[in-house]
Formats: structure tokens, sequence, C-alpha cells
């Protein structure tokens, strides 16, 4: 049994006492692997459990949400991340810090949490981060893809509380439908090509009178848009550019 120190005990109030007592790890990891099985897994920091897991021989691929990535990114004004701190800033009490039971439902407080404030963000926000986590392995994918679950069912204005009020019963559409209400899926299927572009043989310059006489009252945009108002600086703009594109 390894002996310890008077700043782990201090730190900690885990005493020699109940580590000596304590089961070893092999056996313990026995009875975890299968306890877990597939649920995903939320922990705070959550590489570094899973890392020191790993280094004992049990490595999870479960699906796995980190609240320290979701109070960085909901919370931006917080000075700290440690776990203690961000559930005072959000009023949760964690009485005991540092044993393995009580960060473990303080984790579990937290990350209700902030999965509601998640749920509250403005939908294009949700679109751009679903669309960076799309693109890496950020550990937020499980819960931006449950969030776009949610919203493919009920609309992009209807986004209920994340977790334990979904209706009995409700599956997700097969579609791929996203945050922002588009199916992505659908339209790189119609958008796809049979064969790659070709420049044309021709090129013909964009017409800025034609751009200049669109933004003009009296013109398409003002017969299909209700309230339209002519504006000097966004004529002036477009002309700019249809000139740069010439050039």
């Amino acid at each position: 049994r390894q002996r310890l120190s008077s700043f782990i005990t201090r730190y900690t109030g885990i005493t020699q006492e109940e580590v000596d007592a304590a089961q070893p790890f092999s056996k313990v990891a026995l009875e975890l692997v299968p306890f877990i099985g597939s649920a995903p897994i939320v922990g705070h920091n959550i590489a570094f459990d899973l890392g020191f897991l790993a280094s004992k021989g049990v490595r999870l691929s479960n699906p796995r949400s980190d609240t320290w990535d979701l109070a960085y990114v909901l919370l931006p004004e917080n000075r700290e991340y440690a776990l203690g701190k961000i559930a005072a800033s959000l009023g949760i009490a964690h009485p005991r810090p540092h044993r393995a039971v009580e960060d473990a439902e303080v984790t579990r407080d937290l990350f209700l949490r902030l999965a509601e404030m998640a749920a509250d963000l403005d939908v294009s926000i949700l679109a751009e981060m679903e669309r960076l986590a799309a693109r890496s392995s950020w550990v937020l994918s499980y819960l931006l893809r449950g969030l776009q679950d949610r919203v493919a069912i009920l609309g992009p204005r209807s986004r209920p509380p994340l977790i334990g009020r979904e209706s009995a019963g409700t599956e997700a559409p097969s579609s791929q439908v996203g945050i922002t209400g588009i199916d992505i899926q659908s339209l790189r299927e119609r958008f796809k090509h049979a064969r790659a572009l070709r420049a044309n043989q021709t090129v013909l310059n964009i017409d800025a009178d034609q751009v200049d006489a669109l933004l003009r009252d009296g013109g398409p945009l003002a017969g299909a848009m209700a309230g339209f108002e002519e504006r000097e600086e966004q004529i002036a703009m477009a002309r700019a550019v249809a000139e740069a594109i010439n050039q």
C-alpha cells in the first residue's frame, strides 16, 4: 500500500485507513467496465480520468461530454474553471471537494445546468458549434448531436430542456436536418455533379448598372420585400463589388 503524504490528506480529506481498506483497482475494474457499459461518460477535464483508467488497462471508447469544455464555451467571463469554482459561480453546492462520489454528483449537476444553458443558445450559435464539432474530435460533439436531434424533432425555434424531459417514445427522424433546420445531406446530393465543373469559354462581365437597378425603389427586390428601403451606401457597395469582380 502506498503511504499518503500529509498534503494529500489535508487536500482531499482521505485518510490512510481508508486507502488501506480499499479494494485493489484490478478488482474494481472488473465491476466498473460492465457497470459503465456503452453509456455516455460525463466528466470534468475528462481526458485526465480516462487517461488514468487507460494507464491501468481500462480503455473506454464511449461517447463523452466534458463540463470543462462546456463551461469554457458558455461561461467565458469566468477566470477559473476548476470544478469547485465553476459550481460555486452557478450556485451549486460542493461541500466535500476532491472526494470521488461528491465530485461525480457535482459534475452531474453542473452538466445538467450547462446543458440547459446550451439548449437556450441562439440557433445560429449552435449551428456554428455543430459545424466545428463535425470537423473535429471535439469532446462536445456528443452533446451537440443531442441538441441537433431535439431541434430536428421540434423545429429550430422550439428547444426544450435537454435532459430528462423528452416525451416517451419520441425518436429522432431519419433525415439529417441540422440545428439550422436544413437537411445538409440532402443538399449535398442535389448539388452533386456527375463530372467536374469546367470554366466557360466565354467570360461575360457583370453589368454594374443592372446590379444598381436591383437595389433601387421599383426594382425586383422592392417588389418582393415588404418595407424595402433604397440605400445609396448599399448600391455603392454593390457596384464596387461588381467592378472588382470584373477587374
